[in-house]
């Protein structure tokens, strides 16, 4: 169905790295606006929001600290 979602890519660049993390950070801080944020895969944490909570996930996994992005059923 569609294509595969890079949970955590926030900011669409194919990569999940710490840009990703400050473009969560920002989005919660009103600094970006939504049209910049990929909300679906930056809701790593699977509780429909977006905010700092996926950021730490990010980079946590970023410093090889958790296996995987995919948020948990």
């Amino acid at each position: 169905t569609g294509e595969e979602i890079l949970w955590g890519d926030a900011n669409g660049d194919g990569n999940v790295n710490t840009k990703d993390a400050t473009r969560i950070l920002r989005y919660y801080a009103e600094l970006t606006p939504a049209s910049e944020i990929d909300l679906i895969a930056a809701d790593v944490n699977g509780d429909g929001n977006v905010n700092t909570k996926d950021a730490t996930r990010i980079l946590r996994y970023y410093a090889d600290l958790i296996d995987s992005l995919v948020p948990e059923k």
